[in-house]
């Protein structure tokens, strides 16, 4: 392939932050009978009636072949910290077919062995345990033990957003840029100002808090904190 193109027709849908499922359309370009790879918090029992009902349906609906890993307790216990791109990268190769499942897992024991080898060993025998750990944690969900949940998605933006927010902002915030019409873009190109209180992502893992008696008050996490909701104010003596 010499260019860039969306998917379509997804033969395989991996999503590895459970909350996008409450934000986006995850499925909306799977295949019927496609693969869809979770992680989740959640047991394998618990799992399904943790997600949205549309997406539920939908993989009802579109007889998917569905997988789930709770890659976050994976990556944990065996000494990754946050780090799953290892964890779901295997899962990915274990069950997608792109090559068979033996030869898949060697090739990412000798990857890793390339990527973390100038590192020491110990890391190196982390990323094979977390590996080996992947496979013994993903699970298949059988669609006969699939329940339609009743849980609804929220709307994007609050009811107390501005009209312009609502109609245009709205859908470039739920990954629907595509589908803004060039009318309802500004004529000068400039947005409003302040639009970003209307987007409350809640993707985070885990939420600091602010530690005031270890806070040196460079002013760092306020300058990185792309939705300012981190603010700092300066005051003469």
């Amino acid at each position: 392939i010499k260019s860039t193109y969306l998917v379509q027709d997804a033969d395989f849908i991996g999503c590895h932050l459970f909350v996008l499922l409450e934000k986006f359309d995850v499925l909306k370009n799977i295949k019927n009978g496609g693969t869809f790879l979770l992680n989740s918090p959640y047991s394998k029992d618990e799992t399904c009636s943790k997600i949205p009902k549309h997406v539920c349906q939908q993989i009802l609906d579109k007889k998917i072949n569905f997988y789930v890993i709770d890659a976050y307790e994976v990556a944990k216990v065996t000494g990754m910290g946050a780090r799953i791109n290892t964890i779901m990268q295997t899962c990915f190769f274990a069950i997608s077919g792109v090559l068979p499942k033996d030869e898949a897992i060697e090739q990412i024991k000798k990857s890793i062995k390339k990527t973390y080898g100038a590192k020491g060993d110990e890391i190196v025998k982390q990323n094979y345990e977390a590996v080996d750990k992947t496979l013994a944690n993903l699970y298949k969900i059988e669609l006969d033990k699939v329940k339609v949940s009743d849980i609804e998605l929220p709307p994007i933006v609050s009811e107390k957003a501005p009209e312009y927010v609502k109609q245009t902002l709205s859908k470039i915030m739920a990954g629907l840029g595509d589908d803004v019409n060039v009318s309802e873009m500004p004529v000068d190109g400039t947005f409003p100002s302040g639009t970003t209180q209307w987007e409350k992502r809640n993707i985070a893992q885990e939420v600091p808090v602010w530690d005031s008696e270890w806070c040196i008050q460079c002013g760092k996490c306020a300058m990185i904190c792309p939705h300012a909701t981190i603010r700092i104010k300066a005051y003469d003596e």
